[in-house]
């Protein structure tokens, strides 16, 4: 089972789902085509595990994280020509096309055991190095302060993983 893991993690470029799993696993995929799309998505997802016999805790769990990777797709990830975020002040409950470069596509990939999900945005903006620096953060109570005024893909993306 971890040889999959292993193998994708030492290939140049290590995307995609299928990567990880067994050939033959299972693996379906939801283009969404508007970011109002995200809650019919972690709810199917979410029903999807729980018919898979995941206790119900740990899909929610899976859900929520899901939940998190989608909204970094969606407002995180989209840049303009100069490296702007382009969403970054918009309010998450705003009706996106998610057309061409906008496209998310969300996998989950089932093994009869491991699930795994993946959710692809088409920008490549995220910064390699503060991904890792947020997922090597331990975030307790002085260390980390909510900015209000700031959105991005840090504390809840480090919470994903961790999770």
């Amino acid at each position: 089972r971890y040889s999959y893991v292993v193998k994708a993690t030492l290939l140049e470029r290590a995307f995609g789902i299928r990567n990880f799993f067994h050939p033959k696993s299972q693996v379906q995929t939801i283009q969404m085509k508007r970011s109002t799309q995200k809650q019919q998505v972690v709810e199917a997802l979410r029903a999807y595990l729980i018919k898979a016999k995941y206790p119900t805790r740990m899909a929610n769990t899976i859900a929520n994280a899901v939940d998190e990777l989608i909204m970094n797709a969606i407002f995180a990830a989209p840049t303009d020509p100069t490296g702007r975020r382009i969403y970054e002040q918009t309010p998450r409950d705003t009706d996106i096309e998610l057309a061409d470069k906008a496209s998310i596509d969300v996998s989950i990939a089932f093994d009869g055991v491991q699930v795994g999900i993946c959710a692809t945005d088409q920008y490549g903006s995220i910064d390699k190095e503060k991904v890792l620096r947020h997922l090597s953060t331990v975030y307790k109570d002085e260390q980390y302060k909510m900015k209000v005024s700031v959105a991005g893909a840090g504390l809840g993306l480090a919470t994903t993983f961790r999770t």
